[in-house]
């Protein structure tokens, strides 16, 4: 089995990833990938450069984007989650486009677009539940408006939100519906929501995706990510690399020399109301 990136940002995820396309592409044809997905913030515009890299280096280009996402366009927060959405196919572009052009007519802070937006527009697309920012990750760890889950009442009640939430995607989207996990394992929030997701698809047969989240082609450019957000809203142009790194959870030696996560590997199964305890969460 050959791993795919499917959760990728070049640098027209403006202010956060870093690299061309063609950087991107050269990356990873020399890690010996067949295929590479672009997901861009908010945005398709590295899409006909992407292509032309792919097809130049001689991958195969899979088109998708990080979307931000409200409960509904006229939400009034700032606040959006992350979701990533891949085209499977040419309906599948066409409708993401028609996806892209819609959240940028509903812009809040952010070019945004709802769930009914993607279920209408969803034929030929595959979904994954987005990464820690994403609104079922925020359910279940906190952030972005959600209170942290301190008891275990409470953890159970979000994960049993996060399993109807699912459970919806996974009916609108017949079988292309997927639970995202990232290889993070230094980062506290990543390992509890990769544990939920495992145990929510032994129970329900939802099937995992993971992925990397990348930001840039190679180790050493991880500088350069830490550079683009001190000058973007997190850092304000004041925060020095070791206050985001901070803010992060990540240590400067472990950032910069990590290169390569394992993942494992989950059995599907149906879910069931017994509940034995979430490892990890």
């Amino acid at each position: 089995m050959k791993f795919v990136s499917l959760h990728h940002h070049t640098t027209h995820s403006y202010l956060d990833g870093f690299g061309t396309p063609l950087q991107h592409c050269e990356r990873a044809a020399e890690l010996g990938y067949t295929a590479l997905a672009v997901t861009e913030h908010g945005n398709v515009s590295s899409a006909f450069q992407f292509e032309k890299a792919a097809n130049k280096i001689g991958i195969k280009p899979i088109f998708g984007i990080e979307a931000y996402t409200a409960p509904s366009a006229e939400d009034p927060r700032q606040t959006k989650f992350h979701l990533t959405i891949l085209a499977r196919n040419q309906d599948g572009y066409r409708n993401l486009n028609m996806l892209v052009t819609r959240s940028w007519k509903q812009y809040y802070y952010h070019p945004t677009m709802t769930g009914a937006d993607v279920a209408e527009f969803g034929n030929g697309l595959t979904i994954l539940s987005g990464c820690s920012g994403s609104y079922m990750a925020c359910n279940l760890v906190g952030g972005k408006g959600f209170a942290v889950p301190e008891t275990s009442d409470d953890k159970w009640a979000a994960y049993e939100e996060v399993g109807r939430i699912a459970e919806r995607f996974a009916n609108i989207f017949d079988g292309q519906f997927y639970l995202e996990v990232q290889a993070f394992p230094e980062l506290e929030n990543t390992r509890k929501i990769n544990a939920a997701y495992a145990q929510l698809s032994h129970e329900t047969g939802i099937p995992l995706a993971a992925t990397m989240d990348v930001h840039y082609p190679r180790p050493e450019d991880n500088e350069m990510q830490v550079v683009l957000h001190g000058c973007g809203p997190q850092g304000k142009g004041q925060a020095t690399a070791d206050e985001l790194l901070r803010r992060w959870n990540l240590r400067r030696q472990t950032y910069a020399t990590r290169e390569r996560q394992d993942t494992s590997k989950t059995s599907n199964g149906h879910r069931t109301e017994k509940r034995t305890g979430l490892a990890g969460y």
